[in-house]
């Protein structure tokens, strides 16, 4: 795990930080995510291998209080052109690995801790600088699904 530093998180308690790749870390997630609507009904096999990029790209962040994992946001290299193509429903969301990515998409961003959520939000815009950042909000059931886009 790397720890980073600032700013910090809401609660001081809880440490933002990046797992590295191994199946410990992959574990962690995974046990954290299937206890999450909507997460807990995904299939595992593309889910996991999302998250498994994630992990070993550095292209996430995971909040820990002691040695639990109470949150986590994860992020998809693309181009705004893909990304604009997805959030109108008229495309698949797709990665772009070389390096070239404009945009991400944070497609995996979990909490039970609302203020938790903004600060996971916060630093991976932050880590995105001059990037536009989509993303899609779906609470579990809890209402609408709803895509879009911001500006960093």
């Amino acid at each position: 795990m790397t720890d980073v530093q600032n700013p910090p998180a809401a609660d001081k308690s809880v440490r933002i930080l990046k797992l590295d790749g191994s199946y410990e870390g992959l574990g962690i997630v995974l046990d954290f995510l299937s206890r999450i609507e909507p997460f807990s009904k995904f299939d595992l096999g593309n889910f996991a291998k999302a998250l498994r990029h994630q992990l070993a790209r550095g292209e996430h962040f995971a909040a820990m209080s002691g040695n639990q994992l109470v949150g986590y946001c994860g992020w998809l290299p693309t181009m705004q052109a893909i990304g604009e193509a997805w959030e109108a429903n008229k495309g698949p969301l797709l990665p772009v690995l070389d390096g070239k990515a404009d945009a991400v998409a944070l497609t995996v961003v979990a909490s039970a801790d609302r203020k938790l959520v903004v600060t996971l939000l916060r630093r991976a815009r932050e880590e995105n600088p001059n990037r536009r950042v989509f993303f899609k909000r779906e609470l579990g059931g809890a209402g609408p699904v709803k895509k879009a886009s911001v500006r960093t």
